[in-house]
């Protein structure tokens, strides 16, 4: 192996060449044995060439040369980690307790528990303290080592030159002070929890020992030890509210502590069969100390579970459970024990009203009818008496309404009265100049609004005069507003006729006349009239003259239409009315007046995506609206002079809030869609994330796929892999073999020779290439903007509702209320699943390998690859797969 060197530089000649190679092959059993290929394959390696077989015989020096430099190295590192052992003293565990408070201290602890365990002691301070008091006691005669403990004669090998037992033990204490030290743990809790490990480790009985080598350092740092402790016991006396002098160490005053505290309690019960249970612990020597000893560490680890004074794993280690779920259980069964006893009152309850019914059933028996007709005659009474109040309460109202009605006229009327007094005031008010400007501007400022509100009222009155003044000329197919005042008629005449001048009565009105009355019989009138054929009567004799409104029509025809809006936003708004048949006259085209009043009404028929997409973008804007301001309150002759699409937006700019509206029609449009896709794209990446993560017979293939690679990268800087990511496995295409096919023909090969039933890894990954087409990021965008736009349509809604009461009556209103409410709770739900399934997946990235590595670990983190590309990665393989499998039965076939 020395030649090693000198042979890299010059080969040796053919003949040893020839020698080495053959010593080659009788070490690697390629001679004989169970591992020797065939003859055939001897020979051909025979017939290598010199150079292939110095290469051959190199590379296995150098194999073995690698292993026996490992293994000196190995060595090497054993004895520098040896050296480094000695470093490690009591000095740097004393510089970790200080440092970055209060890791430092944690980690120490956590090296004190790690050395419990290695040790297998049940103390957590048992090894460290044995040691120390081993040291101690195995001093040798007058300070020397004749007579020492091996113990002692370590410390002496391995301190410095200069180092003693008593600086040894200083130390020792120095960091036992640091490890209670009231800077370092803040919990009072924690540090008398430590201070009791302590003592039943020994800590007492080796302080007792520690004042015999009177040191004065050694001396400060016991008399520091005793006054923390003393200092602690103090402030927990304090805190049970108890004096300062009572002493802690005393077990009758622990005893009345705790029995004080627990007083009048449910806890007393547990406490005093705690005590029962401690009295019948009946041995004796090592196993009574034991038993308090472990009772002891329970008690400690289930006290100071979260105040940081013990590992994490303690509470599990005793008892295979933590603190928290133990008191979720004790919280389980309470309230599980509250509902016991609250259905035993019920079921009392329950029992104590069905005796009750029986007994009264069995009363009404007995009365065999008498107490029943009793019951009937007195319930009609009340009926009757119901009756009567509610029709008192009705005249009631309707005298309170009359009375509101006159109140208001006669308000009104003060108020008028009140603005001319305020408008002479004024006159007055300005030759007034000895006031002070402030209160001048002051008053200023509230007359104005006060003279606004009246105008504001008198406007009121006018539309009050307006609406209650009878409307002659005024067609059938009124605008909104004056529909509200007209009665629905059954019967129209086909042709113009001549008026009956009326004065006609609201149906208000009418309902307190005989007209209310009359209503009950109009249709078997109306029956009557058809029978007979009385309208068609009229028809003749009540036509009225047609020469003047020919002239008209003719001239209306000859007329263009006049239209406000541009072009593009006119043929917009007619592709919309397009959209729609009429339901009235049959046309392929909608009507504008039809289609505005199924969007006020929320009609089924308009909840279309297109329809509702291009309204919202061709409805003009303010300018354009207040062009055709003008046409609000205009006739219906007037309005049929515009447009179709000019009388669309007339009719549509009554509606308040409509861009609100028709985007909340919108969304509720495209909602359950949304949600649909969202759904079905989470149970997608789902079942395929769980599907190859439960897959057998997929991980065994990859394992033989890993056997393949380390065999192919034996020795190469690949070889001796643990495992490769998942998209290294569609890698293996690009290995090609000398026959033209590549590594997965081989391990489809294999795979269908000699395991078949791995074939199965098709079925099990099926799932994880239909999930490829899905992308998680996309579907949470989308889940965001549906609880976006939820909150804004709730909040527009809520605007809505609050300028006007009478907007809970509003169709949209009664639509879009208990639709908002559901799809809040239903997009909720939504969120914890798409939660549930980024986690799923994520997982299914670390199970693959595709996750971050856990010792490369960097500030911003590795990006996670997309759900898209990951599943991909299989329906990828499962393809090339496939076409591999066909490959090979088609190679199969040839001769």
């Amino acid at each position: 192996m020395a030649r090693l060197p000198e042979l890299k530089s010059s080969r040796p000649s053919d003949g040893e060449v020839e020698v080495m190679f053959a010593d080659l092959m009788s070490r690697r059993d390629m001679l004989q044995g169970p591992s020797a290929p065939s003859q055939e394959a001897l020979n051909s390696m025979f017939e290598f060439t010199p150079d292939k077989k110095w290469t051959l015989v190199y590379n296995d020096m150098l194999t073995t040369q690698s292993a026996e430099r490992e293994k000196q190295q190995l060595a090497q590192e054993y004895e520098v980690l040896k050296a480094f052992r000695s470093l490690f003293n009591t000095d740097i565990l004393l510089f970790l307790c200080h440092w970055e408070k209060p890791q430092g201290h944690r980690l120490v602890l956590q090296g004190i528990d790690e050395l419990k365990d290695t040790m297998k002691l049940p103390g957590r301070f048992d090894a460290w303290f044995g040691a120390l008091e081993t040291a101690i006691d195995g001093r040798g005669r007058m300070g020397s080592l004749v007579g020492a403990s091996e113990e002692f004669r370590k410390l002496q090998s391995r301190a410095l030159p200069e180092a003693s037992l008593p600086e040894y033990v200083v130390n020792n204490m120095f960091l036992v002070n640091a490890l209670v030290n009231s800077d370092i743990v803040e919990s009072l809790k924690a540090r008398v929890h430590l201070r009791s490990q302590m003592t039943a480790s020994g800590l007492p009985r080796i302080m007792a020992k520690m004042r015999d080598l009177g040191t004065p350092d050694l001396n400060l740092q016991l008399q520091v030890f005793e006054r923390s402790a003393t200092a602690d016991n103090e402030d927990l006396v304090l805190n049970f509210q108890r004096e300062a002098s009572r002493d802690l160490s005393n077990p009758a005053d622990l005893f009345n502590l705790v029995l004080e505290r627990v007083k009048d309690t449910r806890a007393k019960d547990f406490f005093m069969s705690a005590m029962q249970h401690l009295l019948l612990i009946q041995h004796d020597g090592s196993d009574m100390v034991h038993y308090f000893k472990l009772i002891d560490s329970m008690i400690s680890t289930v006290v100071l579970d979260k105040d940081g004074a013990v590992s994490s794993g303690d509470m599990a280690s005793l008892i295979g459970t933590s603190v928290n779920n133990v008191l979720d259980r004790f919280a389980d069964q309470d309230l599980m024990e509250r509902t016991q006893m609250e259905l035993k009152e019920t079921r009392l309850a329950l029992n104590a009203r069905e005796n009750e019914l029986q007994s009264l059933q069995k009363r009404l028996d007995d009365a065999a009818g008498g107490l029943v007709g009793q019951l009937e005659a007195q319930l009609k009474e009340l009926q009757s008496d119901l009756e009567m109040s509610r029709d008192n309460a009705a005249a009631l109202q309707r005298d309170m309404d009359e009375m509101e009605r006159s109140y208001v006229d006669r308000i009104l009327g003060l108020e008028l009265e009140l603005l001319l007094l305020f408008r002479h005031h004024d006159q007055f008010w300005s030759l007034t100049l000895n006031f002070k400007v402030a209160n001048h501007v002051h008053h200023h400022r509230h007359r104005h609004r006060h003279r606004r509100h009246l105008l504001l009222l008198w406007g009121q009155v006018q539309k009050m005069t307006e609406k209650d003044s009878p409307d002659i000329s005024s067609p059938d197919a009124a605008t909104p507003m004056t529909s509200n005042m007209r009665k629905h008629v059954l019967d129209m005449a086909k042709t113009r006729m001549k008026q009956l001048q009326w004065d006609k009565l609201s149906a208000e009105h009418a309902s307190s006349t005989v007209w209310d009355k009359a209503s009950q019989t109009e249709m078997l009138l109306r029956n009557t009239i058809l029978q007979h054929g009385l309208f068609g009567e009229m028809d003749e004799e009540f036509k009225a003259k047609e020469s003047s409104k020919k002239v008209q029509s003719v001239k209306r025809d000859n007329k263009e239409l006049q239209t406000y809006l541009n072009y593009a936003t006119r043929q917009g708004i007619e592709m919309v009315l397009k959209r729609l048949k009429s339901r009235l006259t049959g046309n392929k085209q909608c009507t504008p007046e039809e289609l505005a009043h199924l969007i006020i009404q929320c009609d089924p028929q308009v909840f279309d995506q297109s329809l509702l997409t291009e309204l919202l973008r061709y409805y003009p804007e303010s300018e354009t609206k207040g062009r055709l301001g003008e046409y609000k309150n205009a006739s219906d002759e007037q309005l049929r002079l515009l447009h179709p699409a000019d009388r669309l937006v007339v009719l549509l700019m009554t509606v308040p809030h409509l861009k609100d509206k028709v985007k909340g029609m919108l969304y509720k449009t495209k909602y359950q869609d949304t949600v649909d896709l969202i759904r079905n794209g989470l149970n997608k990446i789902r079942d395929g994330a769980e599907a190859i993560m439960d897959a057998p017979n997929f991980a065994k293939l990859l394992s033989v796929v890993l056997l393949f690679g380390n065999y192919l990268n034996a020795t190469g800087i690949k070889g001796g892999a643990y495992g490769f990511k998942i998209s290294s496995i569609n890698k293996l295409v690009d290995t090609k073999a000398t026959d033209g096919t590549t590594l997965l023909h081989f391990v489809e090969r294999a795979v269908s020779n000699q395991f078949p039933e791995l074939e199965g890894f098709i079925d099990e990954i099926s799932l994880a290439t239909e999930a490829c087409r899905v992308q998680l990021l996309d579907l949470k965008h989308d889940l965001a903007e549906l609880k976006s736009a939820n909150v804004q349509h709730k909040k527009d809604l809520d605007r809505l509702l609050g300028e006007n009461e009478e907007n809970m009556e509003d169709p949209y209103s009664k639509l879009m209320l208990p639709f908002l409410s559901t799809a809040t709770a239903e997009l909720q739900r939504l969120s914890d699943q798409t939660q549930y399934t980024e986690r799923v997946f994520t997982e299914a990235l670390r199970y693959y390998g595709e996750g971050p590595d856990p010792l490369r670990r960097s500030l911003t983190g590795a990006k996670s690859m997309s759900t898209e590309e990951f599943f991909g990665i299989f329906k990828e393989f499962l393809t090339a797969y496939r076409k591999a499998k066909t490959d090979n039965a088609t190679l199969a076939q040839q001769p």
